[in-house]
């Protein structure tokens, strides 16, 4: 609330969900274009995109990319993209592209009727292999790391049951 008419409203911080997609949509457009891009332009390519915003917050936007050194500024003219800028670009999009396929993943496994449950279940199919491998290629601990090291028969069993030559007992060594 105002106290009086000299001191300005509080502007609140986007989301950082919603800073990431601004990130994205300023990259993008420095990356497409070969001309620097300033602050008017930014508003315009957020309008496309459905985010209104300012352009005194698309100039905050251009200049906090360019102090991370992902844009970089022709004078008056405007912004220019980076390759660190190229590279954060393909970051952002793998990063959507892999929240895109969660959400798909959720709205499968929101189970509603038979058919949606085979989907589902289709869909573990294909995942579940290929988790199961990578989880295996990636040991987490170091006593599976010993375990394969040494070669001890059973130790592709799992659990804790697993004994070396050494700890069992003097009637089974004999």
């Amino acid at each position: 609330m105002r106290r009086n008419n000299r001191e300005k409203p509080r502007s609140i911080p986007p989301e950082p969900a919603a800073a990431s997609t601004i990130d994205l949509v300023a990259l993008q457009l420095l990356t497409e274009n070969d001309a620097p891009i300033g602050n008017n332009r930014l508003v315009q390519a957020l309008e496309e995109a459905g985010i209104a915003v300012a352009e005194a917050t698309a100039g905050r936007a251009l200049s906090k990319l360019v102090s991370q050194g992902l844009a970089r500024t022709l004078g008056k003219r405007g912004r220019v993209v980076t390759p660190a800028g190229r590279e954060k670009l393909a970051s952002l999009q793998r990063e959507m592209m892999r929240r895109q396929r969660s959400a798909r993943l959720v709205d499968v496994a929101n189970i509603g009727n038979v058919e949606s449950l085979r989907d589902m279940l289709i869909v573990r199919r294909a995942i579940e292999p290929e988790a199961a491998r990578l989880a295996a290629s990636r040991p987490v601990n170091t006593r599976l790391v010993r375990i394969r090291a040494r070669n001890i028969p059973g130790s592709g069993r799992g659990g804790t049951s697993e004994r070396r030559k050494d700890d069992s007992s003097p009637s089974e060594q004999g």
